[in-house]
């Protein structure tokens, strides 16, 4: 391995469970809303743009 490479992975243990070297990266979020109502219009906004 390059310097570069070794440098990034440092001190870094594969996960038990999966071996995975690095750590995943999530891509989701979380809303908050005051009310059903708000969460539909929200939702139909979004579909309606797919």
């Amino acid at each position: 391995m390059s310097f570069e490479t070794t440098a990034i992975h440092a001190g870094g243990r594969p996960d038990r469970a999966f071996g995975a070297i690095s750590t995943p990266i999530y891509q989701s979020s979380t809303f908050a809303f005051e009310n059903v109502e708000d969460l539909i219009e929200d939702l139909d906004k979004t579909l309606n743009h797919l």
